[in-house]
């Protein structure tokens, strides 16, 4: 199954009448009207799609301190599950990231797992707006 198609079921199983795919093989879908998790078909690996959500900015200051807690976070999976905090240097952004191989896959098991990485991004996002590491 291509990735388009399988984004568009996977889409249907999330309770979604439609979803715009771009020609790069990209889409986004938005959790509690606020958290946007981007989703692209992986031009390095056949097969996978890469998940991601911006869940907070690299503020100016505690950037050290910062760090060690999403490195602890992603120590075995303590705070992040499968998923992965990551930086983006281009946006300074930190994201939650993570690799789905969607050809082995269901597209109902796909809507799952967007489901709990949405709740993740959305706590992430939350933890970082309420604490004063990230601001």
């Amino acid at each position: 199954m291509s990735f388009a198609q399988t984004m568009r079921e996977t889409a249907s199983h999330l309770g979604l009448t439609s979803l715009a795919i771009s020609d790069e093989g990209t889409c986004r879908i938005v959790f509690n009207d606020n958290q946007a998790i981007d989703i692209e078909e992986s031009k390095e690996m056949a097969g996978a799609l890469h998940v991601y959500s911006a869940v907070a900015k690299v503020p100016a200051s505690n950037r050290e301190k910062l760090f060690q807690f999403l490195l602890e976070a992603n120590f075995l999976g303590r705070g992040t599950g499968s998923a992965n905090l990551s930086l983006d240097m281009d946006t300074q952004e930190i994201l939650l990231y993570q690799m789905v191989n969607f050809q082995l896959s269901e597209p109902r098991q796909i809507a799952e797992l967007l489901k709990a990485f949405g709740e993740l991004a959305i706590q992430w996002n939350n933890s970082l707006a309420n604490t004063d590491i990230a601001a």
